[in-house]
């Protein structure tokens, strides 16, 4: 990648504050630090009073021209730049100069530089006022040419009625356009609305395609209102018919993949498989397999030394009963490739596996030891095979015990390693990334931690956590995790960031109930709560609903923050049983 920007203007147009702005925008978007050359500078530096005044617009020239041979990659900021490098004969192809003139109407030009001298600035003001005149001048004295004619620029922006931010995202613009620097675009896989999504839509330093599938589409009316005008393609199936059809959308839209992100656990195994067929970098059908199906996934953490709760894959019910006679009553029965609990039954007798509302299905179900040790979740930033940082939830009741017993549903972010941890977080997340060769992207792992300190993994989604961990942990770290999801999958160097904050932050899984709601508290009566600072609220009066058995049920969430995890968890307490007793319905 080769440019070289040429930056004139008139005085009080914003110049230096764009050009600042600009590489700014540059080294976000790009990841490029790209120097700026400022003939003001030079020429205070090396001429000014040193050489007779008769060669210092040759001296000049020569500066402006050597920037522009010397750099592949430069922004020069200066008067009659453009002119001083076009006149040269150095133009090469591959190194394109986009020459930029900032304009200003004179009644704002005036206005700014009644500011400036208001403000005590050096320069003084009847100097000023004169200053563009004066090159305008020497300008046509050299070149025959009007250095604020804009027929003679690449891009003319006037700043007289817009900021400065908007202006350097004009430049930035137009190089995308012309294809000096080219925006990236990362392929999405979603099956429902969640605050990643969301981040994308905010971010333009790459181009997003939202790949959604008729099958798994869970959206919100306001989420497909608010990505309608966004690039998005919805796939029927996995098929070659599918894979035709993007490829003709994306040459059509100019929008081919570079990069590939899934961030629905339902979706790993279809979504990958769609990117790969496209050529971009995906997980293999190996890894599909780890991170999806829960047996093959602990026959490979075990393989790898990694400690997992018993397990052992059924097909009729005596199976499960002969794993109950192995290791005893309760254990956990669930499918191989489930999510929220659901189809997930702690079973405590043979009468409870006589009872399963569930048919059984070869190949689809498995069964587990229970484990009675406290539940947590470690999650963690991986790039590059590299884990990055881990972070670290407390959660007050395991996930199917709040759905059968009516407790707390929540997590709370722990801004430090608790200390009855005797392991490193860091290294237990690492063997698992290592195990099964995973590059780039974010685990959420769910373990059990024994009265010796040390770990048991029941299961792990490559993807990102969902009900709010992420923003618990954003909140009470300060490291902007979603930012960090998008640019690791969209390779930009990633460093890790220690915890800028040590706020305790847990969310509460508002309750639901069955019917129409006819009472329920307001989000003003929730934020009334002690230690509640925001509330997200799904449910709403005159609402019907069906509560169904799977640990994602909620009628939104109450973010509360505390001294510590106790009072958390005390708080969150008090917010879920309220919300209970004051909902009604019919």
């Amino acid at each position: 990648m080769k440019f070289i920007i040429s930056v004139d203007g008139r005085i009080c147009s914003g110049k230096s504050t764009i050009i600042q702005l600009l590489q700014q925008r540059l080294k976000e978007i790009y990841n490029l630090d790209v120097p700026c050359f400022s003939c003001g500078q030079h020429y205070r530096t090396h001429f000014h009073n040193k050489i007779p005044k008769e060669l210092v617009d040759d001296e000049m020239v020569k500066f402006m021209r050597s920037v522009y041979t010397d750099n592949d990659i430069a922004i020069i900021d200066g008067r009659s730049v453009s002119f001083a490098i076009k006149s040269g004969d150095i133009l090469v192809s591959d190194k394109p100069l986009i020459s930029v003139l900032i304009d200003v109407d004179k009644d704002v030009q005036l206005s700014r530089l009644v500011q400036r001298m208001e403000s005590n600035h050096p320069e003084p003001f009847q100097y000023a006022i004169e200053r563009d005149n004066r090159d305008e001048r020497r300008c046509f004295a050299r070149y025959k040419k009007n250095i604020f004619d804009k027929q003679y620029y690449d891009l003319h922006i006037n700043t007289s009625h817009i900021s400065v931010e908007d202006a350097a995202n004009v430049i930035i613009d137009t190089l995308a356009h012309n294809g000096n620097t080219k925006k990236k675009t990362l392929l999405y896989a979603e099956e429902t609305d969640t605050p990643l999504g969301r981040k994308l839509l905010a971010r333009n330093d790459i181009n997003v395609v939202f790949l959604r599938f008729s099958q798994h589409y869970h959206f919100s009316d306001k989420y497909i209102m608010d990505t309608y005008t966004k690039n998005v393609f919805t796939a029927a199936d996995l098929n070659p018919d599918e894979i035709l059809r993007f490829h003709n959308w994306s040459a059509t839209n100019g929008l081919n993949p570079d990069y590939f992100y899934n961030g629905s656990e339902f979706l790993q195994d279809k979504a990958n498989k769609f990117a790969r067929n496209l050529g971009v970098a995906a997980l293999s059908d190996e890894q599909i397999l780890w991170t999806r199906d829960k047996l093959e996934m602990k026959k490979k953490l075990q393989s790898s030394g990694i400690a997992v709760n018993d397990f052992a894959p059924i097909e009729t019910p005596n199976d499960i009963i002969h794993f109950a006679s192995v290791y005893n009553y309760p254990i956990i029965f669930k499918r191989r490739s489930g999510q929220s609990c659901m189809d997930t039954y702690k079973l405590s007798n043979v009468s409870d596996v006589q009872n399963l509302p569930v048919e059984i299905v070869p190949n689809k179900f498995m069964v587990e030891k229970y484990n009675t040790n406290p539940e947590w979740i470690i999650d963690g930033l991986i790039q590059d095979g590299k884990v990055l940082n881990t972070f670290i939830t407390y959660v007050p009741n395991s996930p199917l015990a709040a759905m059968t017993d009516n407790l707390v549903r929540g997590h709370i972010a722990c801004n430090t390693v608790p200390d009855n941890f005797k392991f490193v977080p860091d290294d237990f997340i690492q063997r698992i990334v290592t195990s099964m060769n995973l590059r780039n992207g974010y685990i959420h792992s769910e373990c059990f931690i024994d009265q010796n300190g040390m770990p048991t993994l029941g299961e792990f989604g490559w993807r990102p956590a969902g009900h709010r961990i992420i923003e618990n942990h954003a909140l009470a770290s300060g490291i902007d995790i979603y930012d960090a999801i998008i640019d690791i999958a969209t390779g930009k160097p990633v460093k890790p960031e220690k915890h800028k904050s040590d706020k305790v932050i847990g969310n509460v899984f508002l309750p639901r109930k069955s019917g129409t709601i006819t009472e329920m508290q307001s989000k003003e009566e929730i934020l009334a709560h002690s230690g509640v600072f925001d509330v997200e609220l799904f449910a709403k009066p005159g609402q019907e609903h069906d509560v169904q058995r799977k640990s994602s049920e909620t009628s939104g969430y109450a973010f509360v923050q505390g001294t510590d995890i106790p009072d958390v968890e005390n708080k969150m307490q008090q917010v879920f049983q309220n919300f209970y007793n004051q909902m009604k319905t019919k």
